[in-house]
């Protein structure tokens, strides 16, 4: 099976940020934030291995995949993973952006 390049939009990186730091600053340490980001990493892995896990969403190519507490939002293109937003699904669902 052909290897698929992983392509992490502007607002996946700021989302990913975003929770990392957010739980910098709730515990006051690194140390969940740097196992959630591996967590993050190896999820998108296995996403880009397995195409079609995670559902579809009523947006035209674009899947979900819940992980834990978030959720991870791509699609394929061109031999191509594109991740759009990683959510913590615990924020309020009218924040959540269009991509």
């Amino acid at each position: 099976m052909a290897r698929k390049k992983v392509v992490l939009t502007s607002e996946a990186k700021q989302s990913i940020l975003e929770i990392l730091d957010f739980y910098i600053q709730q515990n006051g340490n690194a140390v969940y934030s740097n196992k959630l980001a591996k967590q993050i990493k190896s999820t998108i892995k296995l996403i880009a291995q397995y195409n079609f896990m995670g559902k579809q969403t009523n947006l035209e190519n674009i899947r979900v995949y819940i992980q834990e507490r978030n959720a991870i939002f791509y699609e394929f293109n061109n031999n191509k993973l594109i991740v759009h937003l990683v959510w913590d699904c615990r924020r309020d669902p009218n924040q959540l952006i269009q991509f």
